[in-house]
């Protein structure tokens, strides 16, 4: 038995890119996942096409339907939803966080991944929905982590 995994994250810059690529690798590894829904592969390109470039799909009613329904059928789909906590910019993604909390509505394990938690507390709302928080050199743990048995892995991080 294994686990399918949607990984949220975003992937709006090169370092986030490589950030997703490097958990991507990790979980890859893993013998307990089976299948990985990655938004930045599913990006419609059926529609996008008919609108040249991926940026001008973006703009369009069309493009923005099929996406946001094709990630939520993944979402559900899921067995377990893996976030990276990305706060390049303003603070978390949007999209990634709306995912995070979809997962948790819907009750999915949620687990969530930290590049760099200099960024203060965590939110109580994050805090309480996952299962498994990795930060750090823990990073390298989704490699062998036990997704079919989930146990929890916190982190010591101030909650507000």
């Amino acid at each position: 038995m294994t686990q399918s995994v949607y990984l949220a994250a975003p992937f709006f810059s090169i370092e986030q890119v490589n950030r997703l690529t490097t958990v991507l690798d990790a979980l890859k590894s893993n013998q307990t996942i089976s299948d990985i829904y990655v938004p930045i592969e599913n990006q419609q390109e059926d529609i996008y096409k008919k609108y040249g470039t991926l940026e001008d799909a973006m703009k369009q009613l069309e493009w923005q339907q099929a996406t946001y329904r094709g990630d939520l059928n993944a979402l559900n789909g899921s067995d377990v939803v893996i976030a990276i906590m990305d706060y390049e910019g303003h603070g978390m993604d949007d999209g990634t966080a709306f995912e995070v909390g979809y997962a948790s509505a819907i009750h999915k394990p949620v687990f969530l991944v930290d590049f760099n938690s200099e960024h203060g507390p965590l939110n109580l709302m994050l805090a309480q929905a996952y299962t498994g928080y990795f930060k750090g050199e823990d990073i390298r743990d989704l490699r062998c982590y036990d997704f079919i048995n989930k146990p929890q892995k916190n982190t010591d991080r101030e909650v507000f």
